[in-house]
């Protein structure tokens, strides 16, 4: 009954030494026929790096956002009229007049609720109408221009006077650039550096007066 036990065992060993590609009770397989071109190998792919934030520690973060192309002609100084400032003005007497720049001291404002700034940034002028500096003539006559406060707004900036001395000149018209005085000349380029007898102010404010044959000045600190 032992040697045909071992007689068994002997031939099973021989027929998976004799022929490989039979499936027996063994690990070892034999793969034929197949197409290599179609293999796919297969990776591990790493584990992604996650942050530690139980420390504390600040994760950063990369940001898609592109920033907006603009186009360079917008730069260009052709297109650039420097900052454009909305609300420009002068308050005074509880009243508020519009400003505008000028280089000019013979600007007409017409009927408008509008006011001048001359370039050298103390001299501001406008008519004696009602709805702009009218009331200038009132206070001259009525003796309560000195003292009165104002402010001048321009470019975001906003600077405030007080009214400390005032003059009242004869105009001709044939001689613009001059204001009379007692019969002296006096002309305009100290007057829109509020300049007044050799003193320098911070600001003038000229308006006219008796119709437009005089010229009313205040000058303020």
């Amino acid at each position: 009954m032992i040697k045909r036990i071992l007689i068994i065992l002997f031939s099973s060993f021989l027929g998976i030494i004799g022929n490989p590609e039979f499936l027996t009770a063994s690990d070892s397989v034999v793969l034929t026929g197949l197409n290599e071109e179609k293999i796919v190998e297969t990776v591990a792919l790493p584990e992604p790096e996650t942050a530690d934030v139980s420390s504390g520690a600040e994760v950063a973060y990369e940001s898609t956002y592109d920033e907006p192309v603009y186009d360079d002609y917008y730069y260009e100084e052709e297109y650039y009229e420097g900052p454009v400032y909305w609300g420009n003005n002068i308050t005074i007497n509880g009243r508020t007049v519009a400003l505008e720049y000028t280089g000019s001291t013979g600007e007409d404002a017409g009927g408008e609720t509008l006011a001048w700034y001359y370039k050298t940034g103390k001299f501001v002028y406008g008519h004696n109408s009602w709805n702009v500096f009218g009331f200038l003539d009132s206070a001259y006559d009525g003796g309560w221009l000195d003292g009165m406060d104002f402010s001048v707004t321009m470019d975001g900036s906003t600077s405030y006077y007080t009214v400390t001395n005032y003059r009242l000149y004869d105009y001709d018209a044939s001689s613009p650039l001059c204001l009379w005085d007692g019969g002296s000349c006096v002309k305009m380029n100290p007057i829109v550096k509020a300049q007044l007898d050799g003193v320098n102010y911070r600001m003038a404010i000229m308006t006219c007066y008796a119709g437009s044959s005089k010229r009313l000045v205040v000058f303020a600190n």
